[in-house]
């Protein structure tokens, strides 16, 4: 396959111009999409420990402190 590379000036001041603006905007959307992922796995949790809160603290053991710990 190679390495392919634009061979022309013009060519190569578009490909530096085009990464200036392409990785910084990938690496927001990949922000974007890892803030969208934790928020709803957050949420996700907070609902499962709401609704199972009285058999979580039958199954999970606490400590003298009243925190939980396996």
């Amino acid at each position: 396959y190679g390495n392919v590379v634009p061979s022309t000036y013009w060519g190569r001041l578009f490909c530096i111009f085009y990464a200036f603006i392409g990785i910084p905007l990938t690496l927001t959307a990949i922000a974007a999409w890892g803030k969208l992922f934790a928020e709803t796995v957050s949420e996700l949790g907070n609902q499962l420990s709401s609704r199972f809160s009285p058999w979580l603290s039958f199954v999970i053991p606490s400590n003298v402190t009243g925190k939980r710990s396996l």
